[in-house]
């Protein structure tokens, strides 16, 4: 019996993690290049787990999405600090 519970309980983690990361997808291919963080956010269903400033360019950042279990990389969203629009949306490996 308890084992039963232990694996119904690993179902709906797996299961509720899915969903979000479907949500995710579904709600990160309504957005498109030149739209402002506060038009991402009245799309985007779920908040961004991270935001941060680019690595690679300091006149950025990114908004990290989860996407997914087992997946190596995160949904992204990236901005211009300047003018706070997005540059660039990325869809992970």
């Amino acid at each position: 019996m308890k084992n039963l519970i232990i694996l119904s309980i690993i179902i709906l983690f797996f299961s509720a993690c899915a969903s979000k990361a479907d949500k995710n997808f579904t709600d990160l291919k309504k957005n498109r290049k030149g739209m402002s963080n506060t038009q991402v956010d009245l799309i985007m269903t779920n908040s961004p787990k991270l935001i941060k400033e680019a690595f690679w360019d300091k006149n950025l950042y990114v908004n990290y999405y989860d996407s997914g279990f087992g997946t190596s990389d995160d949904f992204k969203i990236i901005f211009s600090k300047k003018d706070s629009l997005v540059v660039s949306i990325e869809y992970g490996d």
